[in-house]
C-alpha cells in the first residue's frame, strides 16, 4: 500500500470513501451463466450466491437503478 502524503491527508484524501457499493440499501441481482445452469441441471453444483453474476444493482430504499461508485444523501454504513 503505498504512504499517503501529508498534502493527500490535509485534503481529506481516503482511501476507501463512502459509496453505493457499501451502502446497506444496496441491492445486487446475481444470475448463473447460462452454461452453469446447463451443467446444473447435469448435476453439476455451481451455486447463484458464491458463482452468480452481478446483474443488477439498485437502491434498496429509493428502487432506483445504481452504479456502486457512485453515491446519494441516503448513504447508510453497511453493518458487518
Amino acid at each position: 500500500m503505498a504512504k499517503i502524503n501529508s498534502i493527500a491527508l490535509t485534503q481529506g484524501y481516503v482511501l476507501k470513501a463512502p459509496t453505493c457499493g457499501s451502502c446497506s440499501f444496496l441491492r445486487v441481482e446475481r444470475v448463473l451463466p447460462a452454461w452453469m445452469k446447463e451443467e446444473n441441471l447435469r448435476g453439476a453444483f455451481w451455486k447463484l450466491e458464491i458463482n452468480g453474476i452481478e446483474r443488477t444493482a439498485s437502491c434498496g430504499k429509493g428502487g432506483f437503478t445504481v452504479k456502486k461508485t457512485a453515491i446519494c444523501n441516503c448513504y447508510e454504513q453497511l453493518k458487518i
